[in-house]
């Protein structure tokens, strides 16, 4: 890959498709598309971010400019693809702040710890445990068979043995 970043990171809110010849860029967005479709030469002043896939090689009036944020690849990849790959990455991103604020809801609702734990197993797809400074267990995902001995035997117990702390220890 080709990376030319003048402008150093630059935060990206949007994505789009990069249309051919297109002269007027947003600074939130990040464009992807195709060599072929960059300008012959960028807008001074324009700040913008690039991404695209060499099929046409990059037009010098892009190479030298100040403002423009830009990274080709030469992958075989299509811009597609790239759309997809980064579309998803927004996806999972909006999820985590949506996964984020039902958690923080959950947590000032006063239902307790237990409805914190219920509620974080639905969002992150394992069985929690919530514990105190002793290792005492306070609440932990219930109606689930955990396959594990370690679990088991705590929910059993309700406190992390020395034994059983000193393995998450090590395995952290």
């Amino acid at each position: 890959p080709q990376v030319c970043m003048p402008r150093g990171e630059s935060p990206v809110r949007y994505i789009r498709f990069l249309c051919n010849n297109q002269t007027v860029f947003d600074p939130d967005i990040l464009y992807i598309g195709r060599t072929s479709d960059l300008p012959e030469a960028f807008p001074d002043g324009t700040a913008a971010s690039i991404l695209c896939t060499d099929d046409a090689g990059v037009p010098k009036g892009c190479r030298d400019a100040q403002d423009l944020n830009l990274l080709v690849l030469n992958m075989g990849i299509d811009a597609v693809e790239i759309f997809n790959m980064v579309q998803d990455l927004f996806i999972g991103h909006q999820r985590n702040i949506h996964n984020s604020a039902e958690l923080l809801d959950c947590i000032v609702s006063g239902k307790g710890i237990q409805h914190v734990a219920e509620v974080g197993y639905r969002l992150v797809g394992n069985p929690i445990c919530v514990f105190d400074t002793s290792f005492k267990l306070l609440a932990f995902t219930r109606n689930l068979k955990v396959d594990s001995r370690m679990w088991n035997e705590t929910v059993a117990r309700g406190y992390f043995t020395y034994d059983t702390v000193s393995v998450l220890k090590r395995e952290k």
